[in-house]
């Protein structure tokens, strides 16, 4: 059966069904006959005539028809029950005759004067059936019309298979479907039609609109409903054909058409919110993070960029030209390039001068800040990529479409925003690839790429990459970072500039505005004015135009004169400070004071283990030694934003670290003070001196588990059911992985993950009942237990099982994931993503552990098989393309696992599974 055959039955079919409902409908709508001629008063006979002819046509509909497939037949079987179905109020209509030709009313609000009107046919119904009996034959008719929805959509999709843009072909059949199901032209309406004395036609109270916008929903509501098994099949296939990277599918036209009948009364809003779901997908969390942890320029600074001079190639200049070099901003550490950056896109004269370049094409300005200390979108080509995608598309929706054609045509055939598959990174270079396309076309894009040292790229590979971007017409980019060789030479023969030869005259206004603004240095500088200048132009030299030098040292000069110091201990001091910044670092460490030294250390340890970013409650808490027992929500922290945290840990901070660590002001986040810092902290020579600070029971993740597991009480019903990059499962567990395995370590640790079990559950509780969380995203269902020997938190199962040694060795119930199962695969990729790894050794001791406590490899898993037989075909695998998230970190040891297994289920089992184990 074709797919235009398969929509004219079930238009048949499904007009007959809502034609019965409504008869028995309790309120007075206007009648409305199959044709779509409506009226106010109709007569018994009418109505009796209208539902034959209205079966007459399911029946010449499905006879002229041949099921070809499945579906087809399905569709066609639907049809011929509604016979069956109606053949009740048939009988109740036929019985209803008896008594002579009634006229029923069906228009609510006239009054009813004539003995012989009735206000509608149930009511008349309801002296032969009972309430009951009607309820139940319009749930049936309700019932039937969902199951031949769900059919007609089916039969369609599947009569599109040999489609070469299936999408097209089903997006077009459902229009045509919903077209036939649509009422007659209003103008079809007959005189008698009219009640006398009405003030105006019977058309005008007719809203097709109305009718439409019900039947579409209907449609919509059944094609993206994932419990039917034809509707999630659909899905499936859908996404197999738009992500097929062989070709780039066209969206349907019927988006495009605010005309059309078929669609519903808001085009806009649909498209609103495809645009908005797209936009929602491109952004990550991270993605204003870097921005908003820039210092802004000091006052009065930087002005210089916009004027030239001698030693300046014009940047205005620049910005107005069609110049197609990368102009290259570069200069020591710390010399303000992102400030510069920063101050640049947000000066009103960027604008200016980029309007003259851009000849009457809309201008869009796109930024990007590579972090090396960030998250990986915030250092990598991918987030590079998706943060230029989100903030062009957010300025030009009309792009949306051609750029991200896969998704469009997505929610354009399904008409809906359903979910789609996640951006891959082939997807993302192909949506940016035809995003930088049309620059030239419909618009100039200019983009600022700051940090290009702190990319987690090879040099030659970010150079590439802006090599790939330059290379379009419409395009202007300006790039900054450190002078590293690769870059220079790249970018040799460009406009440049270099930070220290041009910021010297900003420095002595920052150092000569931040002294006076305090007291003491004004009642020095009044008494001495040719000393106090001297001291201000002698910070200025020393600093050789690294303005962050500039702001430690200045730092340490008010801290002195709060103390009352003169001028000569101030030359001192700086005297003292050495130049290079690396060295300035090792001095403010030195100068904090051994009894604060142990806590500086454990609070850099803390910030070196966690996740990035760190929020500053949860380094407020892993600092603070609180106890289990603590309850988040009786206190102030549970309001949004946590300001009275933010100023505790800054002041805190400032004492311990001197400054090395800070504050966002925007995001609350925990960061070093700038990327040099990083790099002094991860010297060996540093980090092994601070380690020698730290306690040996000190255990940073151990302090980091405990304060995820006190926080879970503020996280969101979203964040514990869906999970994420702010998921607090995935985070306390991995941090409990990472806990070092020490007799005091495990009974703090089993503590610790205990109460975050407890906290979880309890709101979990109040939300899905008879349900342990632990089974929050899996098919089956798992235990707490489980997901640690997912993690492979030993420490925790050592305890555990010491305490019940039975855990292992009960037997798993049918469905539930056993703890050798979690351990062994992962098949929610919870592990192998880039922010949560685990080695391998520790995953093989895990197994090993479990082997030797009495699990058995023999044991079904959730999937049929035994973990061991799972295991061999694995092994048998290796290497094969198509390899699931779950199979990365193992890769090339499934036949060690399947040793181990072998040797844990024969005699001397555990001998042989150790002395394999040491040979490994």
């Amino acid at each position: 059966m074709e797919p235009v055959s398969a929509v004219g039955v079930a238009a048949a079919a499904l007009q007959f069904l809502d034609f019965g409902s409504r008869l028995l409908s309790t309120s007075r709508q206007i009648y409305r006959s199959p044709s779509g001629r409506t009226a106010r008063q109709v007569t018994l006979s009418t109505i009796t005539n209208d539902l034959a002819h209205i079966l007459a046509h399911v029946e010449q509909a499905t006879a002229s028809i041949t099921p070809t497939s499945l579906a087809y037949h399905q569709l066609v079987s639907l049809s011929t029950e509604c016979k069956d179905l109606i053949a009740p109020l048939n009988d109740a209509l036929a019985a209803l005759g008896k008594d002579g030709d009634s006229v029923f009313m069906y228009d609510e609000g006239k009054r009813v004067k004539e003995k012989s009107v009735l206000k509608t046919l149930r009511s008349a119904l309801e002296a032969i059936w009972n309430q009951a009996e009607i309820e139940e034959t319009i749930a049936k008719l309700r019932d039937m019309e969902r199951r031949v929805t769900t059919a007609v959509i089916f039969a369609i999709w599947d009569g599109t298979r040999q489609s070469e843009e299936r999408q097209i072909q089903f997006s077009r059949q459902l229009d045509e479907m919903t077209t036939l199901l649509l009422p007659t032209d209003p103008e079809s309406i007959e005189a008698d039609d009219v009640l006398p004395g009405d003030p105006q036609p019977l058309a005008t109270a007719v809203q097709p609109e109305i009718v439409t916008t019900a039947i579409f929903n209907r449609v919509v509501d059944t094609l993206n409903d994932k419990t039917l098994p034809e509707s999630l099949e659909i899905y499936n296939e859908l996404v197999g054909c738009l992500w097929s990277r062989k070709q780039l599918p066209t969206p349907p036209e019927w988006i495009s058409s605010n005309s059309s009948r078929v669609f519903f009364a808001e085009p806009e809003a649909m498209r609103r919110l495809f645009t908005f779901t797209i936009l929602n997908s491109l952004a990550f969390e991270t993605m204003e993070f870097r921005q908003e942890a820039i210092p802004e320029a000091f006052q009065r600074t930087f002005t210089w960029i916009f004027k030239g001079g001698a030693n300046l190639p014009s940047f205005s200049e620049w910005l107005e030209t069609e110049v197609k070099k990368p102009y290259w901003i570069t200069g020591k550490p710390g010399s303000g390039k992102s400030t510069l950056m920063s101050y640049i896109i947000h000066h009103q004269s960027l604008l200016k001068h980029l309007h003259v370049w851009a000849r009457g094409l809309p201008l869009i300005i796109a930024r990007y800040y590579a972090w090396i200390s960030g998250a990986h979108l915030q250092k990598s080509r991918e987030g590079l990529m998706r943060t230029i995608l989100h903030q062009v598309l957010s300025e030009e929706n009309s792009l949306i479409p051609c750029v991200a054609p896969r998704r469009w045509a997505l929610f354009s055939t399904l008409r809906a925003a359903v979910e789609a598959p996640p951006w891959s990174t082939w997807e993302v270079q192909e949506s940016f690839d035809a995003l930088l396309s049309e620059c030239d076309k419909s618009f100039r894009l200019a983009v600022f790429i700051d940090g290009l040292d702190e990319f987690d790229l090879l040099p030659v590979d970010v150079i590439e990459l802006i090599q790939h971007i330059n290379a379009r017409d419409g395009i202007k980019i300006c790039v900054a970072g450190r002078p590293w060789m690769e870059f220079n030479d790249a970018f040799r023969g460009n406009p440049m500039l270099l930070m220290q030869d041009l910021n010297m005259v900003d420095i002595t206004h920052i150092v000569k505005t931040k002294l006076e603004e305090n007291i003491g240095f004004s009642e020095l500088q009044n008494l001495f004015p040719t000393e106090a200048a001297h001291l201000i132009d002698e910070v200025a030299r020393k600093s050789n135009g690294v303005i962050l030098w500039v702001g430690l040292v200045v730092k340490s000069l008010l801290v002195a004169l709060s103390e009352g110091d003169g001028l000569a201990e101030l030359q001192v001091i700086i005297d003292g400070l050495p130049s290079r910044l690396s060295d300035l670092y090792d001095a403010i460490w030195a100068s904090i004071s051994p009894t604060n030294v142990t806590k500086s250390a454990e609070m850099l340890a803390i910030f070196e283990a966690s996740q990035r970013p760190l929020d500053c409650l949860t380094l407020w808490i892993a600092d603070g030694k609180l106890p289990l027992s603590f309850n988040i929500l009786s206190t102030p922290l549970s309001q949004k934003g946590n300001p009275g945290v933010i100023d505790i840990m800054r002041r805190r901070l400032d004492s311990r670290t001197r400054g090395i660590l800070e504050i966002s002001s925007s995001s609350g986040t925990v960061d070093f003070l700038h990327r040099s810092a990083s790099d002094w902290a991860s010297k060996p020579e540093v980090w092994e001196r601070i380690s020698r600070s730290i306690c040996h029971r000190f255990d940073p993740n151990l302090s980091l588990a405990k304060a995820e597991a006190l926080k879970v009480p503020l996280a969101t019903w979203e964040e514990i059911r869906n999970g994420g990059d702010s998921d607090p499962v995935r985070r306390c567990l991995w941090y409990a992985s990472q806990v070092v395995d020490t007799g005091e370590n495990r009974i703090l640790l089993t503590r610790t993950l205990d109460k975050f079990d407890e906290n979880v559950a309890n709101m979990w509780t109040g939300l899905i009942r008879g349900e342990h969380w632990s089974s929050r995203s899996e098919a089956c269902t798992n235990t707490f237990l489980g997901l640690a020997a997912r993690f492979h938190i030993l420490p925790y199962l050592r305890e555990k099982l010491a305490w019940d040694p039975k855990l292992i060795s009960r037997k798993t119930p049918k469905k539930r994931i056993s703890l050798l199962e979690n351990a062994v695969f992962d098949s929610l990729g919870y592990v192998n993503e880039r922010r949560v790894t685990i080695d391998a050794e520790q995953r093989l001791s895990t197994i090993a552990f479990l082997l030797e406590h009495g699990a058995n490899p023999r044991e079904k898993t959730t999937e049929g098989l035994s973990v061991l037989e799972t295991v061999r075909k694995k092994a048998e695998m290796r290497g094969a393309a198509g390899s699931g998230p779950d199979e990365n970190w193992i890769m090339g040891n499934w036949t060690e696992v399947e040793t181990m297994m072998l040797a844990a289920g024969g005699e001397g089992s555990i001998k042989k599974l150790f002395g394999f184990f040491s040979r490994s």
